[in-house]
């Protein structure tokens, strides 16, 4: 409730200090007479349904033409734009902010969107925890809202953004570009219009979003369950999975826990299961996506043996563990078998941008082994694919030095690196103190290699594969 001494009415309610700052400026450049009025109708509807997300939407707002801001220069970016204006211009200017901040309720809180399927596409943006991605949708829904965009053309453009983030964050590209990306990217694309979807994807594909075999090597070889902040994005990805069947009945998501199919404790059972170098095996799988599914009995099935716990997927209402009951055994070709159909599924779900599937043709290639390798200026034979990648990570290291050992420590290449010389039984380089697991087809090396120079912050003009010309 707004306090009712006017002396106290703008600076005794507190919400935040850059909030009451920012409330303060605004309505004391209203006169007095109307400011209660002002402060009922336009602030405190959307004071009470952002609560602690106020600063940070009036940022946004603030964004939403392509500026970029901290969150320590709002204040003063919000001065600079009222300085010579009058009180009639700043009561325009409350109102066109209360009107964002319904927009903006809706993000935070896709639960206020009546459109179920714009709900559930808002739901998965919230969830991948991509708020850099607010300030263009305030353009895109307050378009929608004066009818210059159409209901789907939303869905559709929330759907391309959904692919764009996942397809990054998989393949390990850095999130702090897309904070200076996206919010000019509505006027880039040149405003609302039949054809803007189109123009957004040529904003964002191309070398910015990672293409159809850079995407399915990435998701099928990483390990994705890691960090709680990777497991809600790992659960998500699962449930779109799941989703994908497009089941008349879909089974409950809501109490599905993410299930190992090789538990996360190596037992005598699944060593066997395993076969030969087990624990190898088994620390490069583990954590796959080919090792993962959802389940709702996660704690029943625990550390059972395969044969175990086949019986119990079979009775699943997950269409994504129905394949376990064509699967004899779960051995490393069948895990990476399952991963590589999943991987390829996600192509549907996650399509590229602005650029035709390239997968298949990829996939069918023959690739010849490079002839050299380029770093900057400095060019170097080579004569297998492996000796390539070796030949430039070494580069990527010798110009970033401890770059491989920050990367192993932060635990997000579990599968490739390692300070353990006995980890990796075969294909392995030692660079510096730090052991890199080789073995992998030539998409797999390029990609491994791609991600490295990402965590590294080498371009990619920096640096090639050099094939043979004929």
């Amino acid at each position: 409730m707004p306090c009712r001494d006017h002396e106290r009415l703008w600076f005794g309610c507190h919400i935040s200090g850059e909030a009451d700052l920012i409330r303060n400026f605004l309505l004391m450049r209203v006169h007095v007479g109307d400011q209660q009025r002002v402060f009922n109708e336009y602030w405190l509807p959307i004071q009470q349904a952002l609560g602690d997300y106020l600063t940070e939407f009036v940022r946004h707002y603030l964004m939403k033409e392509g500026k970029i801001l901290t969150a320590a220069h709002v204040y003063f970016e919000l001065k600079d734009r009222l300085v010579n204006t009058g009180p009639k211009e700043v009561k325009a200017f409350l109102a066109d902010l209360h009107r964002h901040g319904t927009f903006y309720a809706r993000l935070i809180n896709p639960t206020r969107e009546h459109d179920r399927p714009i709900a559930s596409a808002l739901d998965r943006l919230r969830r991948l925890e991509s708020t850099v991605t607010y300030p263009l949708l305030l353009r895109v829904f307050d378009s929608a809202d004066r009818g210059a965009l159409s209901r789907e053309q939303v869905l559709e453009l929330l759907t391309v953004l959904e692919s764009f983030l996942v397809r990054r964050s998989i393949c390990g590209v850095p999130t702090n570009q897309l904070r200076a990306m996206l919010p000019p990217v509505f006027d880039a694309a040149g405003g609302a219009g039949s054809d803007l979807i189109e123009r957004v994807k040529t904003q964002l594909g191309g070398k910015r979003c990672p293409d159809d075999v850079t995407f399915t090597v990435a998701l099928h070889g990483q390990p994705l369950y890691s960090t709680s902040k990777k497991n809600l994005r790992l659960r998500l990805i699962l449930e779109r999975l799941e989703q994908s069947h497009g089941h008349k009945e879909p089974a409950d998501l809501t109490t599905a826990q993410i299930e190992h199919v090789m538990p996360q404790t190596l037992t005598p059972e699944w060593t066997s299961e395993l076969g030969d170098d087990a624990q190898n095996l088994w620390a490069r799988l583990l954590h796959t996506l080919g090792n993962l599914t959802l389940t709702g009995y996660n704690a029943d099935l625990s550390n059972r043996p395969y044969h175990e716990k086949r019986v119990e997927y079979g009775m699943s209402h997950f269409d994504l563990n129905r394949a376990f009951k064509d699967v004899e055994r779960w051995t490393p070709s069948a895990i990476e078998a399952r991963g590589r159909d999943l991987a390829k599924r996600a192509l549907d779900i996650w399509p590229d941008l602005a650029r035709p599937n390239t997968m298949e043709p990829a996939v069918r290639r023959m690739t010849p082994p490079p002839v050299a390798v380029r770093f900057r200026a400095k060019t170097e034979p080579v004569t297998t694919w492996k000796k390539a990648a070796i030949k430039l990570i070494e580069e990527f290291e010798a110009a970033s030095p401890g770059l491989l050992a920050s990367v192993e420590k932060k635990n997000d290449l579990d599968a490739r690196l390692s300070r353990d010389p006995d980890r990796f039984s075969r294909s392995n380089a030692c660079i510096g103190d730090i052991y890199v697991q080789m073995h992998g087809s030539a998409s797999t090396l390029r990609s491994y290699v791609d991600t490295l120079a990402d965590r590294g912050g080498f371009a990619r003009d920096q640096y090639e594969f050099i094939l043979p010309t004929s």
